[in-house]
C-alpha cells in the first residue's frame, strides 16, 4: 500500500525504483512554515484575554493558512504541535502553571487514519487550544484577585500621592497594558476612575468632618490645582466641595451621584 502510494504521488526516480513517501520527503524536506507571526500575536491574545469565540476566529485564520500553503495533513498536525510548544512555554514565562493542562500533541500520537484531513487536524487544534485556554483563565482569575487586592491596598495608602499607573505596573513588576486590562477586568473602570473616586470620597469625608479650607483639602487628597479638584468634585458629585459641606452642616440631601 506505502509503494502503491508512493506511485501515486510521482516519487519514482529516473532508475526506476520506487522511494516510499517518506523516504522521498526527507530527501527534499525544507524546514515546515510557521504560523505567521501576526496570527501567533492574534493567538496569544485571545487566549489570555478573549473567549472562544474570538479563539475560534483565529482558528479558522490558521487553517485557512495552511489550506493556502498546500500543507497535508501530516504537515499540518506537525505544525500545529510546534505551535503548541512555543505557546506552552510563552504561557509558562507569564506566570501560569500548566500542570493541569493536557497536551493532546504529546500525550498521544494523532491517529494518521482518524486525522486524514484538515477537518480532523483542525478538531484537534481546536480541542487543543480550547485547553490551554481553560487553564489559562482558570490560573489567572486566582493570580488577579490576589494581584486586585495588592492594588487596591497600594492606592488606598498612596492616594494623595501624584500616583500613575505606569508606577504601580512597575511596582507588581508587570507591563503597563497588562496592567490596564487587569485593573478593568477586577474593577470594571479605569486607573484614572478609580483613583479620582478614592480621593472624592476621602475629601467628602474630610469636607463633612473637619473644618479645614477646601484648597488643603485638595491638597491633602491628591490634587495639586484647586480649580481641577472643584472640577473632578462636581462631576462626580453634582455640586462643587463647598456646597456639599453647606448642605452636610444642614443635612439637606444635595444631588449627591452617590
Amino acid at each position: 500500500m506505502e509503494a502503491i502510494t508512493a506511485v501515486q504521488r510521482s516519487t519514482v526516480s529516473e532508475s526506476g525504483a520506487v522511494q516510499f513517501h517518506d523516504e522521498e520527503q526527507a530527501a527534499r524536506r525544507t524546514p515546515l512554515p510557521a504560523v505567521q507571526p501576526e496570527l501567533e500575536k492574534q493567538l496569544i491574545q485571545a487566549l489570555f484575554q478573549g473567549g472562544y469565540e474570538e479563539l475560534d476566529d483565529i482558528i479558522g485564520k490558521i487553517m485557512q493558512d495552511v489550506r493556502e500553503k498546500g500543507l497535508l495533513v501530516k504537515e499540518a498536525l506537525q505544525t500545529f504541535k510546534e505551535l503548541s510548544i512555543i505557546l506552552q512555554r510563552k504561557v509558562q514565562a507569564s506566570g501560569v502553571d500548566l500542570s493541569e493542562h493536557v497536551d493532546l500533541f504529546h500525550t498521544e500520537e494523532p491517529d494518521p487514519f482518524m486525522h486524514n484531513c484538515y477537518r480532523a487536524a483542525e478538531t484537534l487544534l481546536r480541542r487543543e487550544l480550547r485547553s490551554l485556554h481553560s487553564v489559562i483563565h482558570s490560573s489567572l482569575a486566582d493570580k488577579n484577585h490576589w494581584i486586585a487586592e495588592r492594588v487596591k491596598k497600594h492606592i488606598e495608602s498612596r492616594y494623595h500621592t501624584d500616583l500613575k499607573a505606569s508606577e504601580v505596573a512597575s511596582w507588581l513588576k508587570i507591563t503597563p497594558n497588562y496592567f490596564s486590562i487587569l485593573f478593568k477586568q477586577s474593577f470594571g473602570k479605569g486607573f484614572a476612575e478609580y483613583l479620582n473616586e478614592v480621593r472624592i470620597e476621602r475629601a467628602k469625608a474630610s469636607l463633612t468632618g473637619t473644618d479645614e479650607r477646601v484648597f488643603e483639602i485638595a491638597e491633602k487628597v491628591g490634587y495639586k490645582e484647586y480649580k481641577y479638584f472643584c472640577s473632578i468634585f462636581k462631576s462626580y458629585t453634582g455640586i462643587t466641595p463647598t456646597q456639599y459641606r453647606k448642605l452636610a452642616k444642614t443635612g439637606t440631601d444635595g444631588p449627591d451621584k452617590d
